[in-house]
């Protein structure tokens, strides 16, 4: 193990953002910005890597469950099967709730909506209003288009950035011409 290894597995991302900008860190200069990048980079797929697992395996779990109550498994059967087949990633728990709503007839073994208020500020019609109104005056702060446009000040710089594709430069918004909109 490389002795600064045991340092560089503790970094966040905003060391790495510092270690860039020729920050804080000293004495290992550029390879000390490459490895420090690599490390974050691979902190970051694995997490990507092991929630796509995650999902998948779960999917896989339902799609098994619901197999099981086609065959007219009762619940304690499917949860044997499950734990025999998938072992220490069987998702017991939630067997018993899955097999009940598939054999109350539920096709979909994808997770429902969840709950809670939708985002509603970020519309196209919303998208339009901001443009607009930056069309008509560059100058405005994210703060005065939000109380104009009676939006939340947080969706207004996300549609400036993200939809319009503004980046602040000199205390002044400007369009970002390396920007393709989502």
């Amino acid at each position: 193990m490389h002795p600064q290894e045991s340092f560089l597995s503790h970094l966040t991302h905003q060391d790495l953002l510092t270690a860039n900008k020729g920050g804080k860190f000293s004495g290992g200069g550029f390879e000390l910005s490459l490895r420090i990048s690599f490390l974050v980079l691979n902190r970051l797929f694995a997490v990507c890597s092991v929630n796509l697992e995650s999902l998948q395996r779960s999917l896989e779990q339902r799609f098994a469950i619901k197999s099981c109550v086609k065959f007219g498994k009762n619940a304690t059967e499917t949860v044997s099967m499950i734990k025999t087949a998938y072992k220490e990633d069987a998702q017991s728990d939630q067997v018993f709730r899955w097999h009940k709503a598939f054999l109350d007839g539920r096709e979909e073994v994808d997770d429902e909506d969840r709950t809670g208020r939708p985002s509603t500020t970020t519309t196209a019609d919303n998208v339009t209003r901001v443009r607009e109104l930056l069309n008509s005056d560059r100058r405005l702060s994210v703060r005065l288009m939000a109380d104009m446009l009676n939006i939340p000040k947080t969706q207004v710089y996300e549609i400036v950035t993200n939809h319009i594709g503004m980046r602040k430069v000199c205390a002044k918004m400007r369009v970002c011409w390396g920007f393709q909109a989502l």
